[in-house]
C-alpha cells in the first residue's frame, strides 16, 4: 500500500465557501453594540487572512473596542495595540478573567466557545450566558451548540471583517478608558516573575520579545513548555504563530520557504 501507485481522476483544488452576514444581522449587531457599556471582542478560529485581521483591527481602533485573542490566535491582532487586552487561553490572567465576566456584551468572531476559550466552561453560564452574546462563525452547526447567543451570525471571519470594517458606533468613547485599563493590565502580565532554578524561562521569552525581528516565525508546540511564548511574546501581525503537529516538520518547511525570515523552534 505504501509503495504501489494508483490511478486517480484529475480534480480541481478545494474551494472554501463562507457565508456573508446579512444586512439585518449587521443592523442588530450595531444596535447591541450601541447599547453596550462594557463590550469585549474575542477573535480566533480558522479561515482568517491578513486583510481580515487588518480590517478587524481598524474597526476596533475606530470604535475603542477591547480585543482579546483566543487560544493560539494571538497573531490575529497586534499585541502592541492599545486596544489589546490579552490572550484568552490557558492560564488566563485574573484581570482578563474579570473583564470577560463583567462584560455586558461579548462579540466572538470566528472562535469556538470550547473548553479553553471559556475557562473550562466557567466564564459563561450554560446554556444562557449572563453577558449578551454575539457569536460569529462560518459553521452554522457551531452556533448555539453549547451557548445560546443573543445574535448568532453565520459568516466567515473574512466576510464578517469586510462587512463591519467601516462601521462607526455611537459614542464609543464612553468605554475608551476601560479599554485602556485592560491594555494596562495586560502589559503588567508581560513582566516575568522569578521561578525556581537557574533557567528563567519568562526572562528568556521576554528577551526574545524585544530582540526578534518583525517577521520572525514562532513554531510553538503543544506541551506545557509552550505557555512561555503564549504569555510573554507579543505577536505583531497575522502569520508568525505556528504550531507543531508532528515533530519539527513545520520548522523545516518554513526554513525552505522563508529563507530570509527568522524562525524560532522548540517552544
Amino acid at each position: 500500500m505504501l509503495t504501489e501507485f494508483a490511478d486517480s481522476p484529475a480534480i480541481n483544488s478545494y474551494q472554501k465557501v463562507q457565508p456573508y452576514p446579512s444586512p439585518s444581522d449587521l443592523e442588530t449587531l450595531q444596535s447591541l453594540l450601541n447599547a453596550a457599556n462594557a463590550p469585549l471582542m474575542i477573535i480566533g478560529g480558522g479561515g482568517w487572512d491578513l486583510a481580515a485581521c487588518t480590517k478587524i483591527q481598524e474597526f476596533a481602533d475606530r470604535n475603542n473596542l477591547a480585543v482579546g485573542c483566543s487560544f493560539r490566535c494571538q497573531d490575529y491582532f497586534d499585541n502592541r495595540h492599545p486596544n489589546y487586552v490579552g490572550h484568552i487561553g490557558i492560564g488566563l490572567s485574573p484581570s482578563l478573567e474579570k473583564r470577560v465576566l463583567e462584560a455586558d456584551l461579548l462579540l466572538v468572531v470566528g472562535a469556538r466557545l470550547g473548553e479553553i476559550t471559556t475557562g473550562g466552561y466557567k466564564l459563561l453560564n450554560i446554556p444562557k450566558p449572563n453577558q449578551k452574546l454575539v457569536h460569529v462563525h462560518g459553521g452554522a452547526e457551531e452556533l448555539g451548540s453549547v451557548y445560546q447567543p443573543d445574535l448568532p451570525i453565520n459568516a466567515g471571519p473574512c466576510q464578517f471583517a469586510d462587512a463591519i470594517h467601516n462601521l462607526v458606533l455611537e459614542n464609543s468613547s464612553r468605554w475608551a478608558s476601560s479599554t485602556l485599563e485592560g491594555n494596562t493590565a495586560y502589559l503588567e502580565t508581560l513582566k516575568p516573575q522569578p521561578i525556581p532554578g537557574d533557567v528563567q524561562m519568562g526572562e528568556i521569552a521576554s528577551w526574545l520579545n524585544q530582540k526578534l525581528p518583525e517577521d520572525a516565525f514562532i513554531c510553538n508546540g503543544a506541551g506545557n513548555y509552550a505557555t512561555w511564548m503564549h504569555r510573554f511574546y507579543q505577536y505583531r501581525k497575522y502569520g508568525p504563530n505556528w504550531h507543531q503537529q508532528v515533530g519539527q516538520w513545520d520548522t523545516v518547511c518554513l526554513q525552505r520557504l522563508l529563507l530570509s525570515s527568522s524562525i524560532l523552534n522548540g517552544w
